[in-house]
């Protein structure tokens, strides 16, 4: 008796347990990464998003199209330290996740971002998208110093409602040839692979 009534609860239990993974499937559908090309669309809510134009440069290249842009360099500008080189008796005013006495590498991406909402929205990258530098790293994050250069002033982030809007965003870390733009979301999980495949332009 003793026995049956143990089968019967872990009978139970089973059917419980599989009843909750089908209605968590149901709900929540598993969708693997979409790859897009080049020319193809980002679609999140309240945005949709193409890749307007990127160049990577390497840091002898990133200099020159800074000088004849006239910005200092962040280092020169901004007591910043390299992550990696942090000790307990460090001063800086802020981190960065590259080496600016080393080699690296710059992403500077221009998205076209139009606002789906009737609202006026403030676009945040970092809620909306991530550019890996490996897919089993976290996402690196745009160069606040640099971006604002390529910008107009203070306004860059801010997207009326049905409008369409150039952005552009910098990024640096060590030596790659590669970076990884993505956009994840509950069943639209996207990937755009953003490759050193044209020459620079200064």
């Amino acid at each position: 008796m003793k026995k049956r009534v143990i089968l019967v609860i872990v009978c139970l239990i089973i059917i419980l347990i599989t009843a909750r993974i089908i209605y968590v499937n149901a709900s929540y559908p598993y969708a693997g990464i979409n790859n897009l090309k080049r020319n193809e669309t980002i679609e999140l809510q309240n945005y949709n998003i193409n890749v307007s134009d990127y160049k990577i440069y390497n840091k002898d290249d990133w200099h020159q199209l800074l000088n004849k842009k006239n910005i200092s360099l962040e280092e020169n500008s901004n007591n910043i330290i390299f992550n990696k080189n942090i000790k307990n008796d460090s001063n800086y005013d802020y981190i960065v996740t590259y080496d600016p006495d080393g080699e690296y590498k710059v992403l500077l991406l221009s998205l076209e971002i139009e606002n789906t909402s009737d609202d006026d929205q403030v676009f945040n990258f970092n809620d909306n998208l991530s550019v890996l530098i490996s897919l089993d790293k976290q996402g690196i994050m745009p160069n606040k110093y640099y971006t604002k250069f390529f910008n107009e002033e203070g306004n860059e982030n801010i997207i009326k409602g049905n409008e369409r809007k150039i952005v552009n965003f910098v990024f640096l870390t060590d030596g790659i040839n590669e970076f990884i733009l993505e956009a994840r979301q509950i069943g639209n999980n996207q990937r755009m692979y953003l490759k050193w495949e044209k020459k620079y332009c200064l």
